[in-house]
């Protein structure tokens, strides 16, 4: 069962410029390419915020934005995470945070208090493997794969509460 598994997780071959490859180092150098190309940016123009006439956030608005981390913000956003989704490069689901949380807590609290004293947090909590998804059964070529990413656990727990944060209000217009 391991065995078809793994045999199912991998891209054996692909269609490239009308070739069969099964080379797995050209395989990977033209997946990199692929996605390279396609989610590039042509930086030539960009539109200017300058049109848009929101609003200004008041004092206590900015306030409440940039206060500090406490643990009951922290474990709410933690707790409306999917648990059982596919870990991430750390290896953990949401669902083990939210079941060890009295043990992982401190370390956690450490982590956000740093984000909030340094304005960064390390380099690899950003670390993120990318997933292939056949769209098809028997997919040949690349653009019959959907990339998904499994990013690590501390990251969706920082991203999701401060998108809590940000959540539209009844006083918002913009």
């Amino acid at each position: 069962m391991a065995n078809a598994h793994k045999r199912y997780n991998n891209i054996d071959q692909l269609l490239i410029q009308g070739n069969i490859v099964q080379d797995p180092e050209r395989i990977q150098g033209e997946i990199v390419e692929f996605y390279q190309k396609l989610y590039s940016e042509n930086t030539q123009w960009r539109p200017g915020n300058n049109f848009l006439n929101c609003p200004r956030l008041t004092g206590e608005e900015i306030e409440d934005l940039e206060r500090n981390f406490d643990e009951e913000e922290v474990l709410r956003s933690l707790k409306q995470c999917a648990v059982d989704k596919a870990p991430g490069p750390d290896g953990f689901t949401m669902g083990f945070y939210i079941k060890c949380w009295e043990v992982v807590k401190g370390d956690i609290m450490k982590t956000f208090q740093y984000f909030y004293d340094q304005g960064r947090f390390e380099r690899s909590f950003n670390a993120t493997f990318i997933a292939l998804i056949p769209k098809k059964k028997g997919a040949k070529e690349l653009r019959d794969f959907r990339p998904i990413s499994l990013i690590g656990s501390i990251y969706k727990i920082l991203s999701k509460v401060l998108t809590e944060r940000q959540k539209t209000s009844d006083v918002q217009t913009c």
